[in-house]
């Protein structure tokens, strides 16, 4: 495969521009394009979709209403006329608004296509498709009649501080035994463990902290993470070939790798009929500690066996060792060989890394975009958060604060295409800001979900921002 060609990388975020004073799409002769040995420009440097949060409209979104009521922090019911208004103009067989995002069946898919409608996010789905609940399957055991257990109320799609979170599951866990607590905005759904007790029907409290709440309780769990590669796409609004992997070998042509390349671990197997058996990832970010360490993050579970870090291949440039993993997180530090250069002003298409954030630290709604060594550009949007204790040996019970929080993300394109696992380790990053809301780890359909990263912060890492080629230890 060739590589991502610098000066092509706009192509597809030049469609998405979106001027945040204006309110108008910038016309992509505006702003420069970006390639590596450029001066680097934080202003200026890349497009910007103005997606920033809930109620902003990517620059295709044409129609004339909004749902999004900015005076009271809620999205409304479109009327009738405005469904009729979609129906029309994309020529679509069914419209369903289930806050906050539009559903639109078409056999004619826009192109280009618009993320928003009216301010809500949008997925179009051709007449054959499902849209995706992943609260569904619930049980009947909310009663809203119930007392609310919280004496306060959360704010509406706002997300909650992990000291909240916890709250809510001391309260709730006096009337069940919890497994997980998630927050899919608007709803609350409490997750509960198979372990022989009985509830009644509607025998627990449906709002909790002023939102609505529902309980599922299955063997099953409410996340299914055996499936890494999601839903198939099959609206292709983007002219795209096949997926393939991008096998460039960036230290060979430009001299420096960056976020978004592609990692391989040494062969997993010493078995002869399995020898070439290799993981691959993507490059995450570069990380500087305040004991002047410097390393480069990468997917832990891509690398378990081994601690070698090759690019592209490992037929190639061993670029350096794991010296540390945060298994929680799916994080894994990388100390890179010192003749090896990281160009923290690359993303390819995406939005370039500047900082690390903590959960509570990203806008409200935000948008987000993520580049895998396999897919090209994704956009993502905040959709709320999940609380679950991490792996532990049988019998052993954590206190709530000891559980894992990850932010959950749905997943908008890239058109035509498998989600596939070698995006793991990826950097999320958010739209205008450059934060980094988590690395790429799992998914299940179209949702994607990130742990958060206080545990990195709470060790002194942040993101690396000394020039090119700094001195590293």
């Amino acid at each position: 495969m060739s590589p991502r060609n610098p000066s092509a990388r706009t192509d597809f975020r030049d469609r998405h521009r979106f001027d945040a004073v204006t309110n108008e799409p910038r016309n992509s002769t505006t702003s420069p394009s970006t390639s590596i040995g450029t001066n680097f420009d934080d202003t200026a440097s890349r497009p910007r979709t103005g997606l920033t949060g809930w109620g902003s409209r990517h620059c295709e979104d044409r129609a004339p209403f909004d749902v999004w009521e900015a005076d009271k922090g809620e999205f409304r019911q479109p009327s009738f006329t405005e469904k009729m208004w979609i129906v029309n103009k994309y020529n679509a067989t069914r419209v369903t608004f289930m806050a906050p995002m539009f559903f639109v069946w078409t056999a004619v898919p826009p192109n280009p296509m618009p993320l928003t409608l009216g301010g809500a996010g949008c997925q179009f789905l051709l007449p054959h498709e499902e849209d995706y609940h992943p609260l569904d399957k619930i049980t009947d055991y909310s009663n809203p009649r119930l007392p609310d257990p919280i004496s306060w109320k959360l704010e509406a799609w706002t997300r909650p501080t992990r000291r909240q979170l916890n709250e809510i599951l001391t309260a709730v866990s006096s009337l069940a035994d919890l497994k997980s607590v998630t927050l899919l905005h608007p709803t609350l759904c409490f997750e509960l463990e198979t372990n022989g007790r009985i509830y009644g029907r509607h025998s627990l409290p449906g709002r909790v902290a002023g939102a609505p709440a529902v309980y599922r309780h299955y063997e099953d769990p409410l996340w299914a993470f055996d499936n890494p590669n999601g839903r198939v796409r099959a609206i292709n609004s983007i002219a795209v070939g096949t997926p393939r992997d991008d096998d460039t070998n960036y230290l060979a042509s430009r001299g420096t790798i960056c976020s978004g390349v592609r990692l391989e671990s040494s062969t997993i197997t010493n078995h002869p009929r399995h020898a070439s058996a290799t993981r691959t990832t993507t490059a995450g970010v570069l990380l500087r500690n305040t004991d002047g360490s410097v390393r480069m993050t990468a997917s832990n579970h891509g690398f378990s066996h081994s601690n070698k870090v090759y690019h592209p291949t490992n037929k190639d440039t061993k670029i350096g060792e794991i010296d540390e993993r945060f298994e929680a997180l799916d994080v894994a530090l990388v100390k890179l060989d010192r003749s090896v250069r990281f160009d923290i002003r690359d993303y390819f298409e995406a939005e370039v890394p500047k900082s690390i954030l903590r959960g509570n630290e990203p806008g409200k709604g935000c948008w987000c975009s993520v580049a895998g060594m396999s897919t090209g550009i994704a956009f993502l949007q905040y959709r709320g958060t999940t609380v679950l204790p991490p792996p532990k040996p049988p019998g052993i019970k954590l206190d709530f604060h000891e559980w894992k929080e990850a932010t959950i993300l749905y997943r908008y394109g890239p058109a035509n295409r498998i989600f596939v696992n070698e995006v793991c380790g990826a950097p999320i990053v958010e739209e205008g800001t450059g934060g980094v809301v988590g690395f790429f780890h799992l998914t299940n359909g179209n949702l994607v979900f990130a742990a958060v990263l206080d545990d990195l912060i709470d060790r002194d890492w942040m993101l690396d921002r000394q020039e090119l080629g700094a001195t590293r230890s």
